[in-house]
């Protein structure tokens, strides 16, 4: 059985009016109407934890405290200067990063806690300690790592960057919660 095939004849026209009609422009539109323009292309979610730091942008990285790898997709609480409102909720991409967003004003510390595992800059004994607060204009400068209760691992972080350690729940820990 034979293919039966299409041949498009397209009338002629010179080289420069192809070129033209291939790559149109607003000089080349037809009627004079406004071609618009090709659309930024913004790089992935997942490579905005490579990007580096603006002024003002602060990035929050969840470990966990035991094996030293990215806790993604992370609930965590956020306060800036204290605990008296509601705060702001984030959750980390599948590297384990968040943004902070803007805060209001000038806030001199951050408060940061996972809402759906273990926070290891607690120990086990002290569960119930107020949240440890960080520096802002430290956490700018060289970056800040909470302590680490649930083992050994330590991770350097990067200016603009807390890194958070946590653990994920244990099966019967999420029973009384």
């Amino acid at each position: 059985m034979a293919l039966a095939g299409v041949l498009l004849f397209l009338p002629p026209m010179p080289l420069s009016a192809w070129s033209q009609a291939q790559n149109p422009t607003v000089s080349s539109a037809p009627g004079g109407v406004p071609v618009p323009a090709v659309p930024v292309q913004r790089p992935p979610a997942s490579a905005t934890a490579s990007l580096p730091t603006v002024s003002g942008v602060f990035r929050v990285r969840v470990v966990d405290g035991r094996n030293g790898l990215d806790m993604g997709r992370a609930h965590l609480q956020l306060w800036y200067d204290d605990l008296g409102h509601d705060g702001v909720t984030l959750i980390t991409n599948a590297q384990g990063v968040a943004l902070m967003p803007a805060p209001v004003g000038l806030p001199v510390r951050v408060l940061v806690l996972p809402q759906d595992a273990v926070d290891c800059t607690r120990s086990q004994k002290d569960q119930n300690a107020p949240a440890a607060a960080y520096n802002l204009a430290a956490l700018a400068a060289t970056g800040s790592a909470s302590v680490n209760h649930c083992g050994h691992i330590t991770v350097k972080p990067r200016p603009g960057e807390l890194v958070l350690f946590a653990r994920p729940l244990r099966w019967y820990e999420g029973l009384n919660r």
